[in-house]
């Protein structure tokens, strides 16, 4: 079951699915400040805990910050917060589309969870070859293995 209701900033969970980027939080505080979008409202998952964040976590950062007390939620029950964050993501309109370095992340906290690779497949829409194409990478800890310079 799905509906549209105003809810309370305070009583939204992050979903740790991914990194908030500050460079994405800079641009959203400044279209925020100015009039928040309730055309893009946050896509939420009703728990017995609250109401976790499954596609809007840098929106709900921004809105914390600037002190916005309610904002509209698309809210989804019994839902799984993965396959909703993910297909919120893939939208072209986002100021953080996903990377490599975010799938790899998501990969691995279904791994850690317990997943298998067609489990994790199936859960992003992925053939179980492509999963374990990323776990290759994950196994040959590319993602801590990068190093930059400024």
């Amino acid at each position: 079951m799905v509906s549209y209701q105003e809810l309370n900033v305070d009583c939204l969970l992050p979903f740790d699915i991914r990194n908030i980027r500050l460079q994405v939080l800079e641009k959203l505080k400044d279209r925020i400040s100015k009039g928040y979008n309730l055309a893009k409202p946050l896509t939420v998952v009703k728990t017995k805990d609250g109401f976790i964040v499954a596609d809007g976590n840098h929106r709900l950062a921004v809105l914390k910050e600037l002190g916005i007390q309610s904002v509209p939620c698309v809210v989804y029950n019994d839902d799984d917060p993965y396959r909703l964050a993910i297909a919120g993501n893939l939208d072209e309109d986002t100021y953080a589309p996903m990377d490599l370095f975010d799938w790899l992340d998501i990969i691995r906290k279904l791994r850690d969870e317990g997943l298998t690779q067609a489990q994790i497949g199936e859960k992003l829409g992925w053939s179980v070859q492509l999963v374990s194409a990323y776990n290759v990478l994950l196994n040959k800890n590319i993602h801590g293995s990068f190093k930059f310079s400024t």
